[in-house]
């Protein structure tokens, strides 16, 4: 019972002419049927069949051109068999009645399936608000979970030092204490990132503020950026810049500044020390477009790290999405930073992907593209703007 309207809605899965010969198989056989028989056993609901079925697969405009093509074989045949076209009053009424018969069949069976579609619809839509639903409950749960990890390392580090420091204060020395309390200090940095990572997902996914872009030296604002690393970073690794002086980048700073950190933080996190860490700056010309004076400029970040395996490629720029062995290893993360850099580079009016064969050694290298100007033009930067969707990023000078 569960299964009778299996093959009604198998009918509508089938191709329009699929479905168009079969209704024409359907009427001729029942018409024949309707002429084999004696004339006693004729009634109209010899041909309800027929006319549900086309009611069903074309609605109310198939049941019109159906009982129209009925009517005009049934004439025609009663015609040529009483050699005379113009039939009788009593077999005109007769027509008319059973006409009149099949138009309500064929409306009912129309205004059913019509009924079945409401119904597929608001289920689909159930389903989907239930997905959504489910998807949300997901994320939620995801962020209860990377919180919850990601909050208390730090948490453990800083209470560890000043337990250290409270109990031990008298016997350390000054250097000592200047160590454990700047520790303890990286890890209060390390709360503050998180947490502002946090805040920027909730505000980038809220939207509703717009967001000014401006032309600025590329090259200046990557210096400014490396000025806000952690200095033991870039003791231990080599940062190499090759971004020319008169490139000039039409985006909003903050914005910049805080994806190219994300990027760099990645990079020299997982990047072994002493390993050269490239950040690079040029014309992408797959996106130039010679007519308009404003090109697309593409800046790398090239490390030489243990790479990203292939299959994880595709997922990596999702919410809380870190690699499988990066999970349980001792790099930190929240799984917020790409994710971030992916909105950010998004509302700026360009995109961002990774290049990585996933070999060690050979590391990986992200990508970003934004609007560029001309070098000429550059003397006139700031008064070029654009008004586009924006959220406030927390965390910037």
């Amino acid at each position: 019972m569960r299964h009778l309207d299996a093959f009604p809605r198998f009918l509508l899965k089938l191709p329009f002419m699929v479905r168009l010969g079969v209704a024409v198989l359907c009427v001729a056989f029942f018409l024949s049927l309707f002429m084999m028989v004696s004339p006693a056993a004729r009634t109209p609901s010899m041909l309800a069949i027929p006319v549900a079925l086309v009611g069903w697969m074309f609605r109310k405009r198939g049941v019109f051109i159906c009982l129209a093509a009925m009517v005009l074989v049934l004439w025609v045949y009663y015609g040529l068999k009483a050699k005379n076209m113009l039939l009788s009053h009593s077999m005109i009424i007769s027509f008319i009645a059973a006409t009149l018969a099949l138009v309500v069949v064929g409306f009912l069976v129309s205004l059913l399936r019509d009924s079945l579609d409401v119904v597929d619809a608001a289920r689909l839509q159930s389903a989907r608000a239930l997905e959504q639903e489910q998807q949300l409950n997901w994320a939620k749960d995801q962020l209860i979970l990377n919180v919850n990890h990601e909050l208390r390392t730090p948490l453990t580090a800083i209470s560890g030092y000043i337990e250290i420091l409270l109990e031990y204060n008298e016997r350390l020395d000054a250097e000592a204490r200047l160590k454990y309390l700047k520790h303890a200090m990286d890890g209060c940095d390390d709360l503050q990132m998180l947490i502002g990572n946090i805040l920027d997902a909730l505000r980038i996914d809220s939207g509703g503020e717009y967001l000014n872009l401006q032309g600025f030296s590329a090259l200046q604002a990557v210096r400014a950026c490396l000025k806000l690393t952690d200095p033991g970073w870039l003791q231990s690794h080599h940062v190499r810049l090759d971004i020319s002086e008169e490139l000039v980048i039409l985006a909003n700073e903050q914005y910049f500044r805080q994806v190219l950190r994300n990027l760099l933080s990645n990079a020299l996190k997982y990047t072994p020390a002493d390993t050269e860490v490239l950040v690079s700056a040029g014309p992408y010309d797959d996106a130039a477009q010679p007519s308009d004076p404003a090109s697309q400029v593409c800046i790398r970040v090239k490390d030489a790290g243990p790479g990203i395996p292939p299959d994880e490629l595709s997922s990596l720029f999702g919410q809380f999405v870190r690699l499988k062995r990066d999970i349980s290893g001792q790099v930190r993360g929240s799984g917020l930073g790409l994710y971030l850099s992916k909105q950010m580079v998004e509302a700026m009016g360009g995109r961002i992907w990774v290049e990585s064969a996933g070999i060690p050694g050979q590391g990986s290298c992200f990508c970003f593209t934004l609007p560029a100007l001309l070098p000429q033009t550059s003397m006139n930067s700031s008064l070029r703007e654009k008004t586009l969707p924006f959220v406030e990023v927390s965390g910037t000078e």
